[in-house]
């Protein structure tokens, strides 16, 4: 695999992360989504512009010192993830052949299906993916739905997958550790029962 270095504005790459943040996505994945894309399509694949974000939704707002250096705070829906809707993230995940082209659209499926965030179904897929790779994760989610993937790659998924998923968690700490404390604390104690 080829290795690719970029020279971009500071304020410009920390908005960037935010929007791709805010649709479960990091820039690798993106920028790897974006170069498959131009191939396939034999140019820019699709338009540059990101949609408005509704006003009179239910929202999250992000803290100041996250938003872009200059920019508007962003917001984000804020709705409950169910039990059932981890479902549906499963059952897409273990048909999931394209790795990370095509995740923002199973996302958009699983919106439609079972009425959870989009950015949240790509979120858990990625994690999902990281956690079948046994890669660093700098994402997260309830310990409850980490837990519930857990059960599902052990008893569903090679001892592989499963040594795999664990790997991603172990990994995981130190950086959610920086950036979540007590979330760790939990992540720590769910690990030690696998």
């Amino acid at each position: 695999m080829a290795k690719l270095a970029l020279e971009v504005e500071d304020s410009s790459l920390k908005e960037a992360e935010l929007i791709l943040d805010s649709i479960g996505l990091d820039m690798e994945i993106a920028v790897n989504i974006f170069i498959k894309k131009i191939v396939k399509e034999k140019g820019l694949p699709f338009s540059m512009k990101q949609p408005a974000i509704p006003s009179e939704e239910p929202t999250l707002t992000i803290s100041p010192e996250k938003a872009p250096e200059g920019g508007a705070v962003r917001k984000r829906k804020n709705q409950k993830i169910t039990e059932s809707m981890i479902l549906e993230v499963w059952n897409v995940f273990k048909k999931l052949r394209v790795g990370v082209d095509g995740i923002r659209e199973q996302g958009e499926k699983i919106a439609a299906k079972t009425g959870m965030n989009p950015g949240s179904a790509c979120i858990h897929l990625n994690i999902l993916l990281c956690m079948s790779k046994g890669k660093i994760s700098k994402r997260d989610m309830t310990p409850t739905d980490f837990e519930f993937y857990l059960d599902k790659f052990k008893n569903e998924m090679d001892h592989e997958k499963f040594q795999n998923a664990k790997n991603t968690i172990k990994r995981s700490l130190n950086y959610w550790r920086t950036h979540n404390p007590s979330f760790t604390d939990k992540m720590e104690k769910l690990l030690a029962r696998y």
